[in-house]
């Protein structure tokens, strides 16, 4: 079992998305979840540099149907069907707390608070589907804010879908507060894709790299 900790830069989301994706590719182990078989790397970090506006690389090689999924499961306060998911819902009202009205106030009264988090999971979570995404962090320093975030597991071929909705809360909590909108550090204890989905990684990966 590979313990080393991968890390992974890239200038936007598309640029690292592809990065994470040869990583995971490259360096998997095979497990079960389940009767699944999946492909699996530990203990990786990704640092995004910023939320390109016109990213070419996811839009060439993006599903935007999966985008459009995984932003309204962070934007709205209702499971989204599809996803059986709705990260909104543990971010705007979780236990009834608005999670981010209570993150905006702390950064507004102490600006350099180190304890704005905003938490998905619950103890003893009643689901419907224990959030892979479990933290985020928010730090402003220089008048710049920057986002951290933990993920307990994460399906790397969709990955670029929950990169996009968390730039949103970041962006719009960076304008709520009038800073400017920093890098996001992304840490990842698993990350893996399901047998049936090798082809396609393989061959998204080879088209990335003949076009390079």
């Amino acid at each position: 079992m590979n313990k080393d900790i991968n890390i992974i830069k890239g200038k936007n989301i598309g640029e690292t998305w592809m990065k994470y994706l040869n990583t995971v590719f490259n360096n998997c182990n095979q497990y079960f979840d389940g009767d699944n078989k999946i492909f699996e790397v530990e203990n990786l970090v990704l640092e995004i540099e910023e939320n390109s506006e016109n990213d070419s690389i996811l839009e060439k090689y993006a599903d935007k149907h999966i985008i459009e999924l995984y932003m309204k499961k962070m934007q709205t306060t209702e499971i989204v069907e599809e996803l059986n998911a709705s990260y909104g819902m543990r971010i705007f009202d979780q236990l009834g707390v608005d999670q981010y009205q209570w993150v905006l106030k702390r950064l507004r009264d102490k600006p350099e608070t180190k304890a704005a988090a905003i938490s998905l999971l619950l103890p003893d979570d009643p689901g419907p589907r224990i959030p892979c995404l479990d933290i985020l962090d928010f730090k402003i320093r220089e008048n710049i804010l920057y986002t951290k975030a933990f993920f307990r597991s994460q399906n790397v071929l969709r990955a670029y879908g929950n990169l996009k909705s968390m730039f949103w809360v970041s962006t719009k909590l960076a304008d709520d507060l009038g800073v400017r909108m920093g890098s996001m550090v992304i840490f990842v204890s698993n990350a893996h894709y399901e047998e049936y989905e090798a082809i396609k990684v393989k061959k998204l990966l080879e088209d990335y790299d003949n076009d390079q």
